[in-house]
């Protein structure tokens, strides 16, 4: 899998909380060495306490990062990120 991915997913768990995902990224390097955390880590180093860590530690079992993309694809969606080029340029300067 790739990184873009991984933001997709923490997305899906982390939904509405743009900062905390942009917090994990920082914390872990990548997101998808967040993603890729353990339980214990997610507490520790993500900051999560240990009940929001087993959450979503359990919840990210549960998802399937390329049946969701495929999902989107299914639908003609294409699911775009601030890093991509095609990026709507007017929502670069939306602040979080």
């Amino acid at each position: 899998m790739n990184e873009r991915l991984y933001r997709m997913g923490w997305q899906y768990l982390l939904a509405g909380r743009a900062r905390r995902m942009w917090e994990l990224r920082e914390r872990f390097g990548s997101f998808e060495a967040a993603w890729l955390a353990t339980e214990k880590e997610l507490g520790e180093r993500g900051g999560f306490d240990p009940r929001g860590a087993a959450e979503l530690a359990r919840r990210r079992k549960e998802l399937d990062l390329e049946g969701e993309e495929g999902k989107l694809a299914g639908l003609g969606i294409r699911y775009v990120t601030f890093a991509d080029p095609d990026y709507p340029e007017l929502l670069r300067h939306i602040p979080d």
